[in-house]
C-alpha cells in the first residue's frame, strides 16, 4: 500500500513565494527509483530528480502522467483539501518499466516547459522495495478519496 503524500521541503517555500500556484495546473505525476534525503530537503524542480526517474518506455514517458486541474474543497472542520484526478493507467505494452518506487507530483506551467522549471510539489512511497512493471502488466495509481493532501 502506498504511503501518504508528503510535500517536498522546498515546495512549501515555492508555494509561499508563488513559484507553485496550487489553483492552476497542469500537474504531472512522475515515477522514480529513489529519492535521497537531499532530494527531499533541497530539490526544487524536476531536473533535480531526473537521474532518479524511471526510464521512458512502453506507455510511460519522463514527461509524466497528466493530472487534471486541481480542486480545493473546504470542510466543516476548517480544512482545505487539495485534490486532482487519478492519472491514466500505465501499461508496459512493449517493454518492462524498471525500478518504480516513488510517485512525484510536479507543476508544469506551460507546454514544453524545461524540466529545470517544473516545480516539485509532493511525493509518495508506492512500495518499500522498487518493482518492475513487466511487459503486458498495468499500474494504476489511485489517489486517496480524502485528497492528495489537506491544510488545516
Amino acid at each position: 500500500m502506498a504511503g501518504a503524500w508528503k510535500l517536498f521541503h522546498r515546495a512549501k517555500h515555492n508555494v509561499g513565494i508563488g513559484v507553485i500556484n496550487l489553483s492552476v495546473g497542469p500537474f504531472y505525476m512522475h515515477f522514480t527509483t529513489t529519492l535521497s534525503a537531499g532530494h527531499l530537503s533541497g530539490a526544487d524542480f524536476v531536473a533535480s530528480i531526473s537521474a532518479a526517474e524511471v526510464a521512458s518506455g512502453a506507455d510511460y514517458a519522463q514527461a509524466g502522467l497528466s493530472l487534471s486541474v486541481p480542486t480545493w474543497v473546504s470542510s466543516a472542520a476548517a480544512t482545505q483539501k487539495f485534490d486532482t484526478n487519478d492519472p491514466e493507467v500505465v501499461t508496459a505494452s512493449s517493454a518492462t518499466i524498471s525500478g518504480i518506487k516513488f510517485a512525484v507530483i510536479a507543476q508544469r506551467t506551460s507546454a514544453g516547459q524545461a524540466r529545470a522549471a517544473q516545480a516539485l510539489l509532493c511525493y509518495s512511497t508506492l512500495t518499500a522495495t522498487a518493482f518492475d512493471l513487466n511487459t503486458s502488466n498495468t499500474l494504476a495509481v489511485t489517489l486517496a478519496a480524502g485528497g492528495v493532501f489537506t491544510l488545516a
